[in-house]
């Protein structure tokens, strides 16, 4: 089933191939049921694999503020107070100031100064140091898998 909840209600909207053929931030082969007004378009929200569900939104819904890394590496000491930041969820991704990390332990739950599209469990996210020197130049210092894009 494919499902959009407004304000705490779900109802049923459409139907799919199977959850595993979809990701987070999809919108192509979504089978909707055509509405009496202009369908928005939607976009694979989150994914409940016990109850073969695709929860579906627009993308707007699907923008995120934080980000929750469980850190892989770390190349170096973060300092937010002395250096920018950057972080890119997909490959040749937008890189996204960070504006706050805060860290318990492995986990990293980070704070951007835009929000992020479709960022998803099981994707990476690769944090960037800009070089102040040289104004075009950015260094890998950490990777890690999110494990929820919500705070």
């Amino acid at each position: 089933m494919i499902v959009r909840e407004i304000n705490g209600e779900r109802q049923v909207i459409g139907e799919h191939e199977g959850v595993e053929f979809y990701t987070i931030g999809q919108r192509h082969g979504l089978k909707i049921k055509p509405q009496e007004v202009d369908t928005p378009i939607y976009y694979v929200k989150k994914k409940e694999k016990e109850n073969n569900i695709l929860l579906v939104g627009e993308k707007e819904e699907l923008k995120q503020e934080w980000v929750l890394l469980k850190m892989i590496k770390t190349e170096a000491l973060i300092n937010l107070a002395e250096k920018s930041y950057y972080l890119r969820i997909r490959h040749q991704g937008e890189l996204i100031k960070i504006t706050k990390i805060e860290k318990e332990g492995e986990k990293w739950q980070i704070a951007l100064e835009k929000k992020v599209f479709g960022a998803s469990e099981g994707q990476f996210g690769v944090i960037y140091e800009k070089d102040k020197k040289m104004s075009d130049d950015y260094w890998v210092v950490g990777v890690g898998e999110i494990e929820f894009g919500e705070k």
